[in-house]
């Protein structure tokens, strides 16, 4: 009865270092923190601040402090779309991606217009298709002809024995 005791009591034990490693894992997030201002310097209170997953869609949404401060905690890795709002202003939006543990800071400062206006700025880099250019050249049968030769290859030519 003692030895099944201690064996339980093991059991516990080592189940409640387990479950420590497993909130360790749950790290691979990032977090989105910013300040928002208007064009004068002075910081907006009630903004309502969305990020969005561009690959999952997840949305989730705050607002401004009375400092203008609002903050995103432990979102998956991804691209993420920040974007700014507030009655009055024309709004802001930022794309950023989030790595794991990284802390990214996103200041927005909001120009008066519309509200339908959207300002959308973003950091990603050009896809390699837009970078390259044009040129072709036909090539008729009769220049095909032209071209020199290649010698044969033959087995020896290729290192075989």
């Amino acid at each position: 009865m003692k030895r099944l005791t201690y064996l339980l009591l093991m059991g516990v034990v080592l189940l409640s270092l387990g479950s420590g490693n497993a909130f360790a894992q749950a790290t691979a997030s990032g977090t989105i923190q910013g300040t928002v201002t208007d064009k004068s310097g002075a910081v907006v209170t009630g903004a309502q601040v969305v990020a969005k997953n561009k690959g999952t869609d997840l949305e989730r949404t705050a607002s401004t402090s009375d400092t203008g401060y609002y903050r995103f905690e432990l979102l998956p890795v991804g691209t993420y779309t920040v974007t700014v709002s507030k009655a009055g202003f024309a709004s802001v939006s930022q794309t950023m991606e989030i790595l794991i543990g990284q802390m990214t800071t996103v200041n927005a400062e909001l120009k008066p217009g519309a509200t339908s206006e959207v300002i959308e700025v973003t950091s990603e880099a050009p896809l390699v298709d837009q970078l390259k250019t044009s040129l072709s050249q036909n090539i008729t049968p009769s220049e095909v002809e032209e071209f020199p030769e290649l010698p044969a290859r033959s087995s020896e030519h290729l290192g075989s024995s």
